[in-house]
C-alpha cells in the first residue's frame, strides 16, 4: 500500500469520525429545542387555563413537571459549548418568543385580574432552571 493511498484511507476515517460528532452534537441539540418547546407550550397552555385557585394550583403542578424535564434536558448539555448550546435558541427563535409572549400575556392577565393565583404560579416559576 502507498503512501497516498493510506493518507486518503487516514483522511476518510478523519471525516467519518468528526462527521460523527456533528451529527451526535446536531441531534442533541435537536432534542434540547424540542423539549424546550414542548415545555414552554405546556405551561403556556396550563397558565392560560388559570380561572380559579383549583386551575392555578393545576397550573403549577404542570410547571413543576416541565422544570424537572427541563433540568434534566439542561444537564444533558453541559458538555456542549457555550455557542453550541446558544444555537439551539438562535435555530428555533421563533417558535420559542411565540410561546414565551403566550406565557407573558397569560401571566400578565392573571396579575391583572386575580393576583392571588400569581403567588400560586409564581412559587413553581422561580424553580424553572435557567437556561443558558
Amino acid at each position: 500500500m502507498n503512501i497516498k493511498h493510506l493518507a486518503g484511507i487516514l483522511m476518510a476515517a478523519a471525516m467519518i469520525a468528526v462527521a460523527g460528532c456533528g451529527n451526535s452534537t446536531e441531534a442533541k441539540q435537536e432534542k434540547a429545542a424540542k423539549v424546550y418547546l414542548e415545555e414552554l407550550t405546556d405551561i403556556a397552555d396550563a397558565v392560560e387555563a388559570v380561572k380559579s385557585e383549583k386551575t392555578a394550583k393545576k397550573a403549577a403542578k404542570v410547571i413543576a413537571t416541565s422544570s424537572k424535564k427541563l433540568e434534566k434536558m439542561t444537564k444533558s448539555l453541559e458538555d456542549l459549548t457555550p455557542m453550541q448550546r446558544a444555537a439551539i435558541f438562535m435555530g428555533n427563535s421563533k417558535d420559542f418568543m411565540e410561546q414565551q409572549q403566550r406565557l407573558a400575556i397569560a401571566m400578565q392577565k392573571i396579575a391583572m385580574e386575580n393576583p392571588e393565583y400569581i403567588e400560586i404560579i409564581q412559587e413553581e416559576m422561580q424553580k424553572m432552571p435557567r437556561l443558558q
